[in-house]
């Protein structure tokens, strides 16, 4: 019998620890690390005439082709990933124009 008491309080006190260990963590949700992700839609740094930056930067590239693409890049809407790293969008669309133009 006392057996079946100790092991009671044990696992009493060890619930009890538990509770209080909980109750000392701060919520997940609440935050403190710094978001991750892409940057805000339009926060992308491209130049503001494709057309004028490939006919300068690339040469034997078709600049309209770039110029559709490149704004085809840019302004594409998603919808971000918590904790997912995106490429720079001009970065993409600068890949994406040199192979497809």
């Amino acid at each position: 019998m006392p057996i079946r008491w100790i092991t009671a309080a044990t696992v009493l006190a060890t619930v009890a620890l538990l509770v209080v260990g909980v109750n000392q963590l701060p919520p997940l949700t609440e935050g403190g690390l710094p978001r991750s992700g892409p940057p805000p839609f339009g926060a992308a740094s491209a130049p503001a005439d494709p057309v004028g930056w490939c006919r300068a930067n690339l040469p034997g590239v078709d600049c309209g082709c770039f110029a559709q693409k490149a704004d085809e890049v840019m302004n594409a809407r998603h919808e971000p990933l918590q904790g997912v790293a995106y490429v720079n969008r001009w970065d993409l669309a600068l890949a994406q124009a040199d192979k497809g133009c």
